[in-house]
């Protein structure tokens, strides 16, 4: 019979500690988390599921508000910092594809089908089977960077 009343406990709480969460930015560029839908700037729905694990959740009195509001500023809280972290990820994602793509272009410019002379200063052609062979490597040396670049720049 305890554990009956236990879980229809939990269940009824974790009912009431759902609720419509809002996230919004300010004029300033900052990233704002509240229970309430602000009204002069556009905001969109989050959801979060989180849970707090403490003692207070297993115990069977109905919680006070103070205990709803800082269940609330926590799941907010852990909204936020997750949030963070997930817009940092991103970031880093595309420094990475874009320094990949640099590297890339690179590459292709860097073909060049000839030497320069040290004392003259003059250009020097290999022989067609030399520069067929250079022309292979960097080739092989392009489609390599490319397979990296696409992983680079993939979505996960």
């Amino acid at each position: 019979m305890k554990t009956f009343l236990l879980l229809i406990t939990l269940a009824t709480t974790s009912c009431l500690a759902e609720g419509k969460y809002y996230k919004w930015i300010d004029k300033q560029g900052n990233i704002h988390y509240s229970e309430n839908k602000p009204e002069n700037n556009p905001s969109s729905e989050i959801n979060i599921i989180t849970s707090k694990p403490t003692s207070e959740m297993s115990t069977s009195e109905p919680k006070g508000k103070s205990d709803r509001k800082k269940e609330t500023s926590y799941k907010l809280e852990k909204f936020a910092e997750q949030d963070q972290y997930r817009r940092e990820k991103e970031k880093a994602r595309k420094r990475r594809c874009r320094d990949a793509k640099k590297s890339m272009n690179k590459l292709k410019a860097s073909f060049v089908p000839y030497s320069i002379d040290t004392r003259s200063g003059g250009r020097i052609y290999p022989s067609s089977r030399t520069a067929s062979k250079i022309k292979a490597r960097q080739q092989e040396r392009i489609r390599k960077k490319q397979i990296l670049v696409s992983t680079a720049c993939k979505r996960k």
